[in-house]
């Protein structure tokens, strides 16, 4: 969910009212956070007042003043070159946060507070890390563990590995065999 949210924010393709306008579905192009700009995929995430309040109850890497700009992917880059992998992953996370706050503002529901988006941001990767950490944990076992040997085939039987690819470009599929016995 976070990388399609980044991959759409840095190709400007999140539906702001900016963009909604372009494309001839609304009148108005006006933040409906805060209405002082228009809104794209900077503004709403990054420039909007709203977003700043949230951007200011986190690390010091994110404040407004640390980067800015009209581009969001500007921005991204800016971070990406500041930050470790952590602090990249909790920018995205809160900048995919930001913009299910604006939806729901948009859809009737109340406004979140910062801090709150920042809690939610906060269990989002603990969550998120402790998956991985028990992923890892099971690949390791499984790699130490006796499954991860091959073993022959009982008595009277034969044992069958086989694996495929699909050559797209050239139109070809490869197989590959090898029959064992005891």
């Amino acid at each position: 969910m976070v990388k399609m949210f980044l991959w759409r924010a840095l190709n400007n393709l999140l539906s702001t009212k900016g963009h909604l306008r372009r494309k001839g579905v609304v009148q108005d192009s006006a933040c409906p956070l805060c209405g002082l700009e228009e809104e794209n995929v900077a503004h709403v995430l990054w420039n909007c007042p709203p977003a700043n309040g949230v951007w200011g109850c986190g690390s010091i890497k994110f404040q407004k003043r640390c980067c800015g700009g009209t581009n969001f992917f500007n921005i991204f880059e800016d971070i990406v070159k500041r930050c470790d992998r952590f602090d990249v992953e909790r920018f995205a996370v809160t900048g995919r946060r930001l913009w299910l706050r604006r939806n729901a503002v948009i859809h009737g529901e109340p406004f979140v507070h910062p801090n709150q988006i920042m809690r939610e941001v906060g269990a989002a990767i603990e969550d998120f890390q402790r998956a991985n950490m028990v992923d890892e944990h099971e690949t390791r076992q499984a790699q130490k563990g006796d499954s991860a040997l091959w073993q022959p085939p009982p008595v009277n039987s034969v044992k069958i590995n086989w694996d495929a690819t699909v050559d797209h470009r050239n139109g070809r599929i490869r197989l590959g065999c090898v029959v064992q016995n005891s």
